[in-house]
């Protein structure tokens, strides 16, 4: 339940480790745990505290037999163009979705143009009804995906040092 759920973040945000008492369903029922990838300051140790946590969130809900979906928060447009804060907590989500393919991980970032009551209610209708895309973005338009895409050409970049080199890929979102 929804108590239970908030129950288990504030001990992982008071910096207790999830454990077998993280209130998931057995069987049939689908639990749904909502965990917000958004530090308030850069701090190396604030990231990394949030990253253990959300580690051992991720650890608790496989060890669990029943099923979960697990979503991550970010706010401030992480995917293309986010600052170096919210782009460093999607990029740790990237990771997590890769390294806990068992589990349905989805991240989810919210234009940070969105008011809270307005943002509240679509990440609502996104949870309803979610599309089976992992990486989505709720921005002042309709929820769009993320995708990294081969390009269909190589284009030059330069370097720092100033050698060239080719590229291929590019994120589209």
């Amino acid at each position: 339940d929804a108590a239970g759920h908030l129950s288990a973040l504030r001990r992982l945000e008071s910096g207790a480790a999830p454990g077998a008492d993280l209130p998931l369903a057995d069987g049939e029922g689908r639990s749904l745990v909502l965990h917000p990838l958004m530090p308030t300051t850069a701090e190396p140790a604030a990231l990394a505290g949030l990253f253990t946590h959300a580690t051992a969130l991720l650890e608790a809900v496989r060890a669990h037999p029943g099923k979960a979906e697990v979503w991550f928060l970010t706010r401030g447009n992480a995917p293309v163009n986010g600052s170096p804060l919210a782009s460093a907590c999607w990029g740790y989500g990237r990771v997590a979705v890769n390294e806990f393919a068992d589990i349905d991980l989805r991240l989810v970032d919210v234009a940070p143009s969105l008011d809270a009551d307005t943002a509240a209610g679509r990440l609502a209708a996104l949870l309803l009804a979610a599309p089976e895309e992992r990486e989505l973005v709720i921005g002042d338009g309709p929820v769009s995906a993320v995708r990294t895409t081969t390009g269909t050409t190589a284009r030059e970049q330069v370097t720092p040092d100033g050698e060239p080199t080719t590229t291929m890929a590019r994120l589209e979102a």
